[in-house]
């Protein structure tokens, strides 16, 4: 077999993994990672029958880098580079905690059902809700609200913002009001689609139950901040556009109102009461409390819950009402009222992160394709990367797929450990339309030649896929012949007349 067929035999192979971009990606498996988290199902750190404390004060299995402050992170075991999500940041209530909030709304269980990525996180600071009363956990602007932008925009960076189908904020409690104080605030309001309040105030009040916080009253450090702010079972009115869906106990309220301004506001149809949710199956938590009566909560038991929706809103917008029957504040959801809500919420229109990083990175100029030159960037940012040892230095996405010689591969493995040199002979096979990027080239292996074929699938500016084949002797491959590759035949790399282009097949750009 001479050179020229030797590389007219590479240039097919390299050809065909070009084409191999268009494969169904692999199944996935466990032990996916993102933001350092190797994924669980079940999740980690799950209540079985019962809820430990020690169990629930466990801050997280993640790390928001800035601050260095734990969260929780759950997502999709079976989760493939570039898929659509929907992201939950899930905020617990005063005097709770992370974990009890990951039990108190369990959309952990759904993670693989609806494509779900859950933030979890707990808050910094504390209070006393009552003069003289012990001071508990509490969300707070200064301690904060830094720190739920930072724990948003890693997640972002982490899952691609791209990728992210609909942002959801769902808050109980002080974390319903605290979802209701930011979701209009700069850095969110752009990016969060919908709000689910856990009963953390209604969008057209639902009126506390008297006996919920005594004859006093609400606590002033719950309505401190003036009469158009948050407050026990009042929600300020958003300036922003969301979906919206409240829940609560029938017990923590006077009653339901028949009526939504935020529905008045998107035209949504006359109110329906959908088919009662019942579920045989209890919650996990409760905050039952002796001296509490059934306003604030009792055992976590099955139950029924009432649904009513409003249907038909303008621009694809839920508004929705769950009442749970004779529950109050902090008996935890249950399985199938949980479903119920998730569902509600992926079917509401999202993408405002999306439309709004790609709106950014059109101003700043970014929003172009990736060209040939591009392309070919990549595949040098590559070869340097293997080199240096330095698989971070790869712009690549959180979820990239690897495989070396067919065989599924973490970044940094193979070759990588040993690739010691690049020799100048290297054939570039750019697809511009398909965002691929192939090249054949000769690598030195702790100082041995091995010939080295790269396809990189690039998107939205990000390695998303990987595959590669090592070839390191002749027993390997007959075609291994590395001396006589100096440097790539004229005939592969001649541009092509425009005028002998087929106008029958588009030709590769």
């Amino acid at each position: 077999m001479t050179s020229a067929h030797r590389s007219i035999r590479l240039l097919a192979i390299a050809t065909v993994l070009a084409a191999a971009s268009h494969a169904t990606p692999a199944d996935a498996v466990q032990g996916r990672t993102i933001a350092g988290v190797v994924c669980e199902t079940p999740p980690p750190l799950h209540c079985g029958a019962d809820c430990a404390g020690a169990l629930l004060g466990d801050l997280g299995n993640a790390t928001e880098p800035r601050t260095g402050r734990k969260f929780f992170l759950d997502y999709p075991c079976d989760l493939k580079a570039g898929e659509q999500v929907v992201f939950i940041l899930s905020l617990h209530g005063a005097g709770s905690i992370g974990n009890w909030q990951r039990h108190y709304f369990p959309a952990m269980d759904y993670k693989e059902k609806y494509r779900l990525v859950i933030a979890t996180p707990t808050a910094a600071a504390s209070g006393s809700i009552t003069s003289g009363a012990p001071a508990v956990r509490m969300w707070t602007p200064a301690a904060d609200d830094e720190y739920l932008q930072n724990l948003v925009q890693f997640v972002f960076d982490q899952v691609g913002r791209n990728n992210i189908k609909a942002f959801w904020l769902a808050g109980h409690s002080q974390g319903g009001m605290t979802s209701n104080r930011i979701v209009c605030t700069d850095f969110f309001k752009d990016k969060v689609d919908g709000w689910l309040s856990l009963s953390g105030g209604r969008i057209g009040p639902a009126q506390i139950a008297p006996d919920f916080f005594g004859p006093s009253g609400p606590p002033a450090a719950l309505t401190a901040s003036g009469p158009d702010a948050p407050r026990p079972g009042v929600a300020s009115v958003p300036t922003c556009d969301l979906s919206y869906i409240f829940t609560s106990g029938e017990h923590e309220i006077t009653g339901l109102p028949e009526t939504s301004p935020w529905a008045q506001k998107y035209a949504c149809g006359t109110r329906i009461r959908r088919a009662d949710i019942v579920d045989t199956t209890k919650g996990y938590v409760t905050g039952a409390a002796p001296g509490r009566g059934v306003s604030w909560g009792l055992a976590a038991r099955p139950g029924t819950a009432e649904v009513f929706d409003y249907p038909n809103c303008k621009s694809g917008k839920v508004v929705a009402d769950v009442l749970r029957m004779n529950k109050g504040h902090t008996e935890g959801l249950e399985p199938k009222v949980t479903d119920a809500l998730i569902k509600m919420i992926v079917s509401a229109k999202g993408g405002k992160a999306r439309a709004s990083n790609n709106a950014a990175r059109a101003a700043a100029g970014d929003g172009a394709e990736c060209d040939r030159e591009c392309l070919r960037g990549f595949i040098t940012r590559y070869l340097d990367a293997m080199v240096a040892h330095t698989p971070g230095a790869l712009p690549a996405a959180a979820i990239v797929r690897f495989t070396e010689d067919t065989g599924d591969r973490k970044l940094g493995d193979g070759l990588w450990k040993q690739a010691s040199k690049i020799r100048p002979y290297r054939l570039d096979i750019l697809d511009v339309a398909q965002g691929v990027a192939a090249a054949q080239v000769v690598v030195e292996e702790a100082g041995s030649p091995v010939m080295f074929l790269l396809r990189l699938k690039v998107a939205n500016k990000t390695v998303t896929e990987v595959e590669t084949q090592v070839t390191r002797s002749q027993k390997e491959g007959a075609i291994f012949a590395v001396d006589a590759l100096q440097s790539p035949n004229a005939a592969m790399i001649m541009p092509v007349d425009p005028d002998r282009v087929s106008t029958y097949f588009p030709a590769p750009r």
